[in-house]
């Protein structure tokens, strides 16, 4: 048995339906793993790798704004979920409720490599997804009553996986469809785990390695009901010839959401119909892959909130900061004090605490409302009135991101974030790599082809 033993009590104790082993990428897009939409009864044991638990740390410097941001939200959010793990709950799995445990774990060792892999994501992202493929092949094969399921949000792995060893494989929106539990992979056939090293070396060859560039503009932004609607034009280019293109897209509109309150939608799961994009007559010289990078840009603007207006994207913006603890110095937020914050304070604290959170409240609400005369103003005095705040309960200065917020620091990322909206007229460009071998349905088609040939030679 090559499944951790961590892992292994984890599935005796819990009994999963189906495990599910998280990506990097699935966690950056949606951490609240514990509000996982899944399109089935459980329960469901998710598995973070300690590798791709690194990887995250590493992304958090990453050179990218975008990626950094977004590698901070899922470490901020993980970190939260993990310390859940704390005693009464046992270490073989963290219960998140709603038939949903959580637990990390070391990927098997390979053949070739050291264990150094398991402890922190290595450089080269291939020895990476090597490690992701041998750990579902692992609880495939030791776990024959349990289905595992693979989530990623890169199509070349998900092929990969599917061909070399016939594991099963899903984007994170999938997991809302109860089909995609119905197909899952129960075992992969041979007894000892398969050279995944190798096969993904092999299919995510350099040399086959193809470039897509995407510009696409934006050129209406309207809304529909409950929903936006943004059209647009853009060109693909990819072998060296360039395709132009229109876009429809439809999604939320999270304007009509108050953004204090718990029922903002989530927004990780829009998925794009490749039918909105139209090549005009150049769909059937692109490959279904390559075309849907087109809808990958758009999901990515939209989950970023950047197909949002302004105004939107400024509140967004506000929420985040009030959430992560930017507007505040590091102070808890929120609301009049519990009785039991009171029984740690004398009655004068507790009084001019209160009345610090309430002027604190006032000036953030006036930046959700929109009725803020000054916006600088307005985020000064509840940044102010958070340190203020702050002190009171003994803690030091806000630190984010290993270092320390001042009001200047906070401010300036606070509309950076705010005005980095998708403006009309706007063009935004996109580069990807796009690694080209057979999908399943090729190779089937292609020896049914030969077959046909062998048949007719015959007679």
């Amino acid at each position: 048995m090559n499944t951790p033993q961590n892992l292994v009590d984890a599935v005796n104790r819990i009994k999963p339906r189906v495990i599910l082993v998280l990506d990097t990428n699935v966690i950056m897009k949606f951490p609240w793993l514990d509000r996982l939409g899944i399109g089935a009864s459980g329960p469901f044991l998710l598995v973070v790798p300690i590798l791709v638990d690194g990887e995250l740390r590493k992304l958090r410097k990453d050179k990218d704004e975008r990626t950094r941001k977004k590698a901070l939200r899922a470490h901020w959010v993980t970190s939260k979920l993990y310390k859940q793990g704390n005693p009464p709950n046992p270490p073989t799995g963290i219960e998140l409720g709603n038939d949903r445990w959580l637990i990390t774990v070391s990927a098997p060792a390979s053949a070739s490599f050291n264990v150094l892999e398991d402890e922190q994501a290595r450089s080269d992202k291939g020895k990476v997804d090597a490690a992701l493929l041998r750990m579902t092949a692992a609880y495939t094969q030791d776990f024959p009553d349990v289905s595992t399921l693979f989530v990623t949000e890169e199509n070349d792995l998900r092929r990969i996986a599917d061909i070399t060893d016939g594991l099963s494989a899903c984007k994170l929106s999938e997991l809302r469809s109860s089909g995609t539990f119905e197909n899952i992979s129960r075992e992969i056939g041979p007894s000892r785990l398969p050279d995944v090293d190798e096969a993904v070396a092999a299919l995510l060859d350099p040399d086959n390695e193809r470039q897509v560039r995407i510009a696409m503009t934006l050129e209406e932004l309207r809304s529909e009901r409950d929903d936006l609607i943004a059209r647009g034009s853009g060109g693909l280019t990819y072998d060296g010839n360039r395709y132009p293109f229109r876009w429809k897209f439809p999604y939320k509109n999270l304007s009509v959401y108050n953004w204090l309150s718990n029922d903002i939608p989530d927004n990780a799961y829009v998925v794009m119909s490749l039918e909105n994009v139209d090549f005009m007559g150049a769909d059937e010289r692109l490959t279904e892959d390559v075309r849907r990078y087109v809808c990958s840009m758009l999901e990515d603007a939209n989950e970023s909130n950047d197909l949002q207006s302004p105004l939107t994207k400024f509140r967004i913006s506000m929420n985040w900061h009030t959430e992560m603890g930017s507007t505040r110095g590091g102070a808890l937020y929120g609301g009049p004090l519990s009785e039991i914050q009171k029984q740690r304070l004398t009655p004068e604290e507790a009084e001019k605490i209160d009345n610090l959170r309430i002027r604190h409240d006032r000036h953030v609400q006036s930046l959700f409302d929109g009725s803020a005369e000054s916006v600088g103003r307005e985020y000064r005095e509840a940044f102010q009135l958070s340190e203020a705040d702050n002190e009171l309960w003994g803690y030091g200065p806000y630190e984010y991101n290993e270092h320390y917020w001042d009001l200047e620091t906070s401010l300036i990322e606070f509309l950076d974030e705010a005005l980095g909206a998708w403006s009309i007229g706007e063009t935004r460009e996109a580069e990807y790599t796009h690694t080209p071998f057979p999908s399943l349905e090729d190779d089937e088609e292609a020896s049914a082809d030969d077959e046909e040939e062998v048949g007719e030679e015959t007679e």
